[in-house]
């Protein structure tokens, strides 16, 4: 390993180590588990001593000042052990649950807090489930693995001495059997590393498949289209190879652990017959052979311990590298401007020349895309699938920032304002709303404190009072019953007006509305509308959808296609151009206003149809 390399892990170390130190209860977590371990070291030297001393003074002078203080010392190690785990231990324990509590919190955070952009992509979205497991907990094993280096050594300097004076080749004997150990470990931990990939991708195939088997999300189509044997047979297909795989590496490791036995046998005969061998030539006493043998062993472990940390601390980099790696992942929002943004009826948000490339794509999502968007405006955003409506929103929030021209509000560049207060500026309905398993009205809220009064007119104006009222607890209600048996499952449409009633609550001088009425019935869909032509009078509100009857709201229609604004003007001005949006009208009017039979249009008069608007 080169210097570059080393230093690197040093820095890694070091990264988690200054986590602990800062963290609240660090310190006190370090110098509690330090105590720990110089205590493990003394407990160590007394019962490695007191043994053999107990049998020289019996079989010499027996003096029994002597052995009532060498009983007295055995005795005492496992009454004040358990004393220990009363208080010391038990209060390490407290404090590693709190700080592993802490670090998770962290993490937490700040995956809450990465920019969208960087979360969606599938490198990070995979880096963050893999450090997730051991992201808590990497501060604490650093620390573990300083404290049992150094337990070791204090082990090794007391015990050394002892193993020398007998025989220093002894200590040449479990060198070497610790240096052929370690050899075989490193190449264990390098198959497990190889089998664990394997097992991995085995596993994450098996409960992909066992999931579509017995997921809620797929249990309709299972039952209508009978496909349970063929989607068991793939859980079962992957399930072999899993076992098969897992029995591979076991038997593998079982040979290896076999050939470590055997060596370790050998070192345990070798010191054997030499401790029996000097006793009968009168070397050394009885008590001296006891003390010998259990220092050699001792030593033999503490050397072994050197070893294992080695090779832990080689396994767990590639880990705490990633882990390291993923926390030093920059938000855009570091590095925006100071400037507060306003919005009023007569601001401006414009997109220059705005074009943009998804990470990893050939293909423009945007292309020198320009519009502008009032104030004092509504505007519909209507197309295709592909044409760049969702982009569009994604810039408009900054959930990602464009790779070509610029977006601007009142002539600034959006960058240049603070990234929170910007989005804070916006309210928004999503087509893949989300519901949280909370009760309804922190489901709207999101938030403890709920101002009653707000939460009533959302309720009322979204057109969820007549659900509020039939649930069994009202607005305290569980929504999804994961975490309360007794909750309810919204239906698509009531899970859609409640992300309306949670937009409506929080508020926001510009109104983003994508696709907020897919999961509704015509009716329903009427009547949120006609309720969103009221909340949204006094704000500049943008919808972009592909159902056509949202226009009613909009002053303008910006029509998307490949990523540019092909046609841009009220619905009167469009749909006498005859383009792209009066054929898209047409079509969906044609659903609406024509019987199956009847399915080529010929029954109804587009003219008056159109002029009814």
């Amino acid at each position: 390993m080169n210097l570059k390399e080393k230093k690197e892990e040093l820095q890694i170390f070091g990264f988690f180590l200054k986590k602990l130190v800062h963290a609240r209860h660090g310190v006190r977590y370090i110098i509690a588990m330090s105590a720990q371990s110089i205590i493990s070291v003394l407990f160590s030297f007394i019962l490695t001593l007191s043994p053999g001393l107990i049998i020289n003074e019996l079989t010499g002078e027996r003096r029994v000042n002597m052995l009532i203080l060498f009983v007295l010392l055995l005795a005492a190690v496992p009454i004040t052990r358990s004393f220990l785990d009363m208080s010391l231990s038990l209060h390490i324990q407290k404090l590693r649950s709190m700080l592993y509590s802490k670090f998770n919190e962290e993490f937490n955070s700040f995956v809450a807090d990465m920019d969208y952009s960087t979360l969606e992509q599938p490198e990070i979205s995979i880096m963050k489930d893999q450090v997730a497991e051991d992201v808590a907990s990497a501060s604490l094993d650093t620390l573990d693995v300083i404290l049992r280096l150094i337990r070791s050594v204090l082990q090794i300097l007391f015990l050394v001495s002892l193993v020398v004076m007998l025989n220093p080749l002894i200590v040449v004997l479990i060198l070497a059997v610790i240096f052929v150990n370690s050899k075989i470990t490193k190449i264990i931990n390098k198959r497990n590393y190889e089998d664990n990939k394997i097992k991995e991708e085995k596993s994450n195939l098996k409960w992909t498949h066992f999931y579509d088997l017995t997921g809620d999300r797929t249990a309709k189509e299972l039952r209508i289209f009978q496909c349970k044997e063929y989607l068991l047979s793939n859980v079962m297909k992957y399930e072999r190879e899993l076992l098969e795989a897992t029995y591979k590496h076991d038997k593998y490791a079982a040979k290896m652990r076999f050939i470590q036995t055997i060596i370790a046998a050998i070192q345990t005969l070798a010191i054997y017959a030499y401790s029996v061998f000097s006793v009968m030539r009168d070397k050394i006493a009885v008590g001296s052979m006891t003390i010998f043998i259990s220092a050699a062993d001792r030593f033999a472990g503490a050397l072994n311990e050197i070893a294992d940390v080695y090779l832990d601390y080689g396994r767990m980099q590639p880990f705490w590298k990633d882990i390291k790696d993923f926390l030093s992942i920059k938000n855009r929002a570091m590095k925006s401007g100071s400037a507060m943004p306003e919005f009023m009826k007569d601001s401006v948000i414009e997109f220059k020349n705005v074009s943009f490339q998804y990470p990893g794509s050939d293909n423009y999502a945007l292309e020198n895309l320009n519009l502008k968007i009032y104030g004092d405006q509504r505007l519909c955003i209507v197309g295709e699938n592909g044409s760049g409506k969702t982009t569009f929103v994604k810039l408009l929030l900054r959930f990602y920032d464009p790779t070509g021209g610029e977006i601007l509000l009142n002539g600034l560049p959006i960058e240049q304002y603070d990234f929170y207060a910007y989005q804070r500026l916006f309210t928004a309905v999503f087509q893949d709303f989300a519901t949280y398993s909370l009760p309804l009205e922190n489901n709207i809220a999101l938030q403890e404190d709920i101002d009653a009064d707000r939460l009533n007119g959302v309720i009322e104006n979204s057109g969820l009072s007549s659900l509020a009222e039939k649930l069994p607890r009202g607005v305290k209600t569980n929504v999804l019953k994961k975490i309360d048996p007794e909750g309810f499952i919204p239906s698509g449409g009531e899970g859609q007006k409640i992300a309306i009633a949670r937009a409506l609550y929080h508020g926001g001088d510009i109104v983003i509305l994508d696709e907020p009425t897919a999961a509704l019935d015509p009716r329903a869909e009427y009547e949120i509308y006609t309720q969103f032509n009221k909340m949204i009078t006094d704000k500049c509100a943008v919808l972009i959808t592909h159902r056509l009857s949202a226009v009613q709201l909009s002053d303008k229609v910006a029509v998307f296609d490949s990523g540019n604004v092909v046609e841009y003007g009220t619905h009167a001005e469009l749909y006498s151009k005859g383009g792209i949006y009066s054929e898209m009208f047409d079509k969906q009017a044609h659903f609406y206003r024509d019987s199956p039979e009847n399915g080529d249009g010929n029954n109804a008069d587009e003219g008056e149809e159109v002029s009814a608007e």
